[in-house]
């Protein structure tokens, strides 16, 4: 069973901007142009991908509960929003909204061998008696930070791939210590730290988000302004405009080399594009459109 709990360590650092005002007409044809922008550069970290809460098991360092800390999973370094709100001739108001956000990061981890207990013989590099540990030397949310792109991990994996891989984890090292193995004995065994494919030529970057919604109506009045009918037609991701890389649908962080993950994926075989939703949960889906009809008394 599973516990949550309000240990751990969050912050949020950003310096955010915000601009409303009346745009002057333009020769007749715009008129009460009201516009709102907003801007923040900004780093969310924890040691947790949900910063809200976090589940007691597992940790990811036993003995440095903290140490894991970086950008969360819902971490943008920018984020861009601009609404506006206008009427045109015949009495057509148009409102829009353009959204952009920086893309978000990823933790970069060494794929498990075998799942089991034996697995710390492979993945558990800090000797806590965790394993599935996070490459060496990187911290979480490192891909897009960190590492920025696809070659600097490269670099990372050959750093890892040269020092680290084929090494005995540090309880290798306490069966050497104990004399029940020798080294020769577990590297015939296969016992040590597994080698970590590299990113393809093409490998693909997390992607940034970028969306426009447009909403086009035109009131009607009737009887003496007592009932206002007012049809709208509704375009989201006006532009179509191809997003990937949403909160919980990430190229995986895991090493594995297959599609799908930081080291496995080119612009050929991207899997995780956004999909239609519903409501507030369908941002920067493929371009759609609805027609809405309201009526006020």
């Amino acid at each position: 069973m599973n516990l949550n709990g309000m240990q751990g360590r969050s912050t949020y650092n950003a310096l955010q901007v915000a601009l409303r005002g009346r745009l002057p007409n333009l020769g007749g044809v715009v008129k009460d142009w009201n516009i709102v922008a907003s801007y923040s550069l900004g780093r969310l970290t924890g040691i947790a991908d949900d910063q809200a809460y976090i589940t007691l098991l597992p940790a990811v360092n036993n003995d440095d509960l903290l140490g894991f800390s970086g950008p969360c999973a819902l971490d943008r370094t920018h984020i861009v929003s601009v609404g506006s709100v206008f009427q045109v001739p015949g009495g057509i108001h148009l409102n829009s909204i353009w959204r952009f956000r920086s893309a978000l990061p990823q933790s970069v981890f060494v794929p498990q061998v075998s799942g089991s207990a034996a697995e710390i013989f492979y993945t558990d590099f800090n000797g806590d008696g965790t394993y599935g540990d996070p490459l060496p030397g990187t911290r979480r949310g490192s891909f897009g930070r960190d590492i920025g792109n696809a070659s600097a991990l490269n670099r990372a994996i050959d750093s890892y791939n040269a020092t680290q891989a084929g090494q005995l984890t540090p309880a290798g090292k306490a069966l050497v210590n104990a004399e029940l193995f020798t080294e020769v004995q577990l590297k015939a065994l296969g016992a040590v730290s597994p080698q970590v494919v590299r990113a393809p030529e093409k490998q693909l970057n997390l992607d940034s988000f970028i969306t426009t919604d447009v909403r086009i109506t035109r009131p009607f009045k009737l009887l003496g302004e007592r009932i206002t009918v007012e049809p709208a037609l509704e375009i989201f991701n006006l532009f179509n405009i191809a997003n990937y890389d949403l909160p919980g649908n990430k190229l995986s962080g895991t090493l594995t080399g297959a599609t799908g993950s930081i080291n496995g994926t080119t612009a050929a075989d991207r899997p995780n594009r956004a999909g239609f939703g519903s409501g507030s949960f369908a941002l920067g889906i493929p371009r759609a459109w609805q027609v809405a009809l309201r009526v006020s008394f």
